[in-house]
């Protein structure tokens, strides 16, 4: 059974969150020195923080039974099914969801003391830990904005604790913003194949709110043009170097990922489509943090 709860914290998409904070942590590198022991501990408490919300978000929908009626993808359908067969335990899972985040937490506060500007966005992450599947996701429109603005805070917060220059915060923004903006998009995508199940069980997401396919493409398209531009922006107005232009290459998965979205007929045919949108962003990262640092 150890093995299912191992399986149960490493989510395929854990690496997102320490990924968005790696962006910050390399913009904080071209102004001051970053330890590397910083920089472990930094990546170590947001792949808790992942973790923890992971499994915290599973423990809430088995409880509400929203993932019992959805068809599970990789990348869709809920992450329930080991808690809905009962390879895990609802307890254990709870308790395990909140060992993460004490860890996370813990880290954070260490951040704290040295870095006080951490704390509103480690007490914004906490909050969204704790209650994003218990409240925020039944609010209309609410969960994919709150996931923006986390995932804009992460990067911030990644460089805030790496030591970078206050003064250059609108720097980090430029890149933060798009990240945020980029994680957005991936839950829109990834709650395509559960509208009906979503709606069934309350949830008040954009997909579910829209429930048309094609114009849930309009607005993924049109969030992923932004992003690219708020950086093209970036670059132009001086805050960012011509390289942070880099992630335009991963566009031809973003645009497979588009296509999928108006022509959706089922979960197992859309998996596909989803999996671009995680390459896009996995790529989208790299290139932009290889484009910081060059």
């Amino acid at each position: 059974m150890l093995r299912h709860y191992i399986k149960e914290l490493f989510d395929p998409l854990a690496s997102v969150t320490p990924l968005a904070a790696l962006v910050g942590i390399v913009l904080a590198y071209r102004y001051v020195y970053v330890s590397l022991i910083s920089a472990l501990l930094i990546l170590f408490a947001m792949l808790f923080a992942n973790m923890s919300v992971n499994v915290l978000n599973d423990y809430e929908d088995f409880k509400k039974g929203t993932d019992i009626d959805a068809v599970h993808t990789k990348f869709s359908g809920g992450r329930a099914a080991m808690l809905v067969s009962g390879d895990i335990k609802p307890k254990p899972t709870f308790i395990l969801g909140i060992i993460t985040f004490l860890l996370a937490i813990s880290i954070g506060a260490v951040f704290i003391i040295k870095y006080p500007l951490l704390l509103p966005i480690v007490l914004l992450g906490a909050l969204a830990i704790l209650l994003y599947a218990k409240l925020f996701v039944d609010i209309p429109f609410f969960s994919e904005i709150l996931l923006a603005i986390i995932y804009t805070f992460v990067p911030l917060g990644g460089f805030i604790a790496s030591g970078g220059p206050v003064g250059k915060i609108a720097n980090v923004l430029f890149v933060a913003v798009p990240v945020g903006i980029l994680v957005s998009m991936v839950l829109v995508i990834n709650e395509v194949p559960d509208r009906e199940t979503d709606k069934k069980h309350g949830r008040k997401s954009t997909v579910v709110i829209v429930n048309d396919v094609n114009k849930i493409a309009k607005i993924y398209l049109a969030m992923q043009i932004a992003a690219v531009a708020i950086i093209a922006f970036g670059v132009v107005a001086g805050f960012l170097d011509a390289t942070a232009l880099l992630p335009i290459a991963a566009f031809p998965l973003m645009l497979k990922a588009y296509s999928g979205i108006s022509a959706y007929k089922n979960p197992k045919d859309f998996e596909s489509y989803m999996g671009a949108d995680v390459a896009y962003f996995l790529l989208f990262s790299f290139l932009l943090i290889l484009g910081i640092a060059i």
